[in-house]
């Protein structure tokens, strides 16, 4: 039971590390600025980004500078707890996996993943013509196309390992 729940809330420290990453630059470009640029003059609120500033609501400001200032402990810390959740203390050692020789990793694997991550900042472009629109596709597309060549790669290498011949019963050492 502790196994269990300690790989799930491995994987959704890191699922909270991946949504935190791209949320600093989606957030900022929906703002129109960064808080940590920008000022307060008479209980006005104003981001600042590339020399302009640009007047926010108070809920606006305050969220962008509360994404924006801890970024590192909104991603590397979840990130780095939810790999040690799913990676320490294993009971047992894992045996590494075999090097795959450079035939084996497919190239069109990575193609199709950049592919993929064009098509989603493409996508983010004809929903909403924005620039947050735009990064949030992008970033998705990431995500879908790194998922893709790990899965594609995974499924890959299991297929070579699994048509390799055996090696006889009574030929172990190779001699």
């Amino acid at each position: 039971m502790w196994r269990r729940s300690r790989v799930w809330g491995g994987r959704a420290l890191i699922a909270v590390a991946l949504v935190a990453l791209p949320a600093k630059t989606i957030i900022s470009s929906y703002v129109g600025g960064s808080a940590s640029y920008g000022s307060i003059e008479d209980e006005h609120y104003f981001v600042g980004g590339h020399g302009r500033h640009l007047e926010v609501s108070e809920t606006a400001w305050y969220v962008e500078l509360w994404v924006s200032r801890p970024f590192w402990l909104a991603v590397w810390v979840p990130g780095l707890a939810g790999l040690f959740l799913l990676t320490g203390g294993q009971s047992q050692p894992v045996a590494p996996p075999r090097p795959l020789a450079p035939a084996d990793l497919v190239l069109w694997h990575y193609v199709a993943g950049i592919g993929i991550c064009f098509a989603g900042a493409w996508l983010g472009w004809v929903i909403g013509r924005v620039p947050w629109t735009i990064l949030l596709g992008g970033w998705l597309g990431l995500y879908a196309a790194c998922a893709l060549v790990i899965w594609l790669q995974w499924r890959h290498a299991r297929h070579a390992i699994l048509a390799e011949p055996a090696p006889a019963p009574g030929n172990a050492g190779g001699k």
